[in-house]
């Protein structure tokens, strides 16, 4: 976390969270392109899940020396629930893993 940032305020309302996160400094990165802010960035989140399976999360990043207007970005997340996307154990997740697989793995340690 960057140093001096802080949730300036949250709230919950209905079935809606909003948070709004302040104290940014200049170099701290805000997307994968790196874009460029003052100080006074200020970032408005709002999430909301719209039907049990489905989450919108809204984010605005507000900073007048910076941009010449707020523009708000939606991301609409689903819930999976089918086989391929439950939670892998740790073997699955090693390098060069080459398939999931439904056997148990045998315990103990994995030889590298």
């Amino acid at each position: 976390m960057a140093k001096g940032l802080r949730v300036a305020g949250c709230c919950l309302m209905g079935d809606a969270l909003f948070v709004d996160t302040v104290g940014m400094n200049a170099s701290t990165p805000i997307d994968g392109l790196r874009d460029p802010h003052s100080d006074k960035l200020n970032m408005r989140w709002s999430m909301h899940r719209v039907d049990p399976d489905k989450l919108h999360v809204h984010f605005t990043p507000c900073d007048y020396e910076a941009f010449t207007e707020p523009v708000t970005t939606t991301n609409i997340f689903e819930r999976k629930t089918t086989r391929e996307w439950e939670v892998l154990d740790d073997a699955s997740c090693f390098e060069n893993a080459s398939s999931f697989s439904d056997k148990m793995p045998e315990p103990g340690f994995i030889k590298f």
